[in-house]
């Protein structure tokens, strides 16, 4: 197949992949999207590169991010369509390297992909195409406003290998079945910071509706089935309350534990109770992608858990 780089300035239709999704980020309902796209088309749709990718970086010489566009499409034997604005944007991005690389043929995909959300580029899926097309927008171009419907719809099984997209959008329904899924929604709502490319709906069935960059997108599935997990080991007579709190000087990932066992320490095990049942009461999770804490746990429990936040959430000298 030969290079083909395809410029349009058409609005895409929108997506069949993509069915089902609210087209207004603040709905209070949404449908979770049918369906899902097999491994066999994204195997299709992304293809491994022939040869390793070398990228000149140096000098008068260094390229631009269409060079980067053009070398991808030839080692990948793929067509690229971009609308002109977005082309205009990629001719004046640079790479921002400050020296020429050689990226072995096994990471060219996951290479290509950083640099293409690094300075502001989505890689996407044409459908409207009699053959399948890959395609790239810019984030702040004419497509801007119809980004959150080039996402390729993915099942819960296969959200998995979509682990390594870094520049491509997807949506995902999470079933959440011991999660009140609206308080949920609310708590991580405030996490979006752009609500063209990212979205959190409760939908039908108690699960939530997901949107954005597959690699944001499979660690916030991990951590909602987590928070999920333990909602269920913990079911009480009390519906737990769930909280989200954004750290401003502690790291998640390091005290998320600590505060745990120390709101759960306060508690008083009755003889006949397990330590996994005891241990259940209050549960800490670490949101590494916001640096925030999702906390689980009684209403009443609430204030000394964040005492105990506020305490670690201290600036070191």
């Amino acid at each position: 197949m030969s290079l083909l780089l395809t410029f349009t300035l058409l609005t895409p239709a929108i997506p069949t992949l993509a069915a089902g999704l609210p087209t207004e980020p603040l709905l209070e309902h949404a449908s979770a999207p049918e369906g899902g796209t097999s491994i066999a088309a994204q195997e299709e749709l992304f293809r491994p590169a022939s040869d390793d990718l070398v990228v000149v970086g140096e000098g008068g010489a260094s390229w631009k991010m269409l060079d980067v566009v053009q070398e991808y499409s030839r080692l990948t034997d793929q067509n690229i369509q971009i609308a002109e604005d977005t082309r205009g944007a990629l001719e004046k991005a640079t790479t921002g390297l400050t020296g020429s690389v050689v990226v072995p043929k096994a990471e060219v995909q996951s290479f290509f992909e950083r640099l293409l959300v690094e300075n502001g580029f989505i890689l996407n899926y044409r459908p409207e195409s009699e053959t399948r097309l890959l395609g790239i927008s810019w984030r702040f171009g004419s497509e801007r406003e119809t980004l959150r419907t080039k996402a390729f719809s993915v099942s819960q099984d296969e959200l998995p290998a979509w682990g390594d997209h870094s520049a491509v959008l997807i949506t995902t329904a999470v079933h959440l079945p011991s999660t009140d899924v609206r308080s949920l929604s609310n708590a991580l709502r405030s996490s979006i910071s752009d609500q063209r490319t990212q979205m959190i709906l409760p939908a039908t069935g108690n699960s939530l509706v997901l949107l954005g960059f597959a690699d944001k997108v499979v660690a916030q599935a991990e951590m909602l089935r987590a928070i999920d997990q333990a909602n269920a080991e913990a079911q009480t007579a009390s519906q737990p309350e769930i909280r989200r709190f954004a750290l401003e000087n502690a790291v998640a990932d390091e005290v998320a534990h600590l505060i745990q066992d120390l709101a759960n320490s306060a508690y008083t095990v009755p003889a006949e109770a397990s330590r996994e049942a005891s241990s259940a009461r209050t549960r800490v999770i670490a949101d590494q992608r916001t640096n925030a804490l999702i906390v689980m746990c009684l209403p009443a429990d609430m204030l000394h858990v964040a005492e105990l936040v506020s305490l670690f959430d201290v600036k070191q000298n």
